[in-house]
């Protein structure tokens, strides 16, 4: 199911895409369809987590399953801290991630002094 995919998150959500692909896996396991679907990629973008797989099977109830799988893993990982995986908040700091307030960056002011 991992061949030639790219995993980029961040380490904490590991947990929580773990489970994913156990969940996906056992899954396909239980269709009789381990080899067939791909995780193509799967990656942190915007504070979501983003899934992208292939079927080479046509079955919508699978495809039902395995998006709904996803799409509960990603609302776990909207309010789970993208660095230590405790409860978050989504927040902007440069960019768009789910952040613990012991864990979010401070944003640093830039201060000009005129002469």
């Amino acid at each position: 199911m991992f061949n030639f995919c790219s995993i980029e998150v961040p380490m904490g959500w590991n947990d929580i895409v773990d489970k994913l692909c156990e969940n996906i896996e056992a899954y396909a396991k239980a269709m009789d369809a381990e080899d067939k679907i791909e995780f193509v990629q799967i990656k942190e973008k915007y504070g979501e987590l983003r899934v992208y797989y292939t079927m080479f099977i046509e079955n919508a109830d699978a495809e039902y399953t395995i998006d709904t799988l996803i799409a509960n893993a990603n609302e776990e990982a909207r309010h789970t801290c993208v660095r230590c995986g405790g409860k978050a908040t989504v927040r902007t700091v440069n960019y768009i991630s789910p952040w613990c307030d012991a864990c979010a960056p401070k944003r640093e002011k830039k201060v000009v002094i005129k002469d």
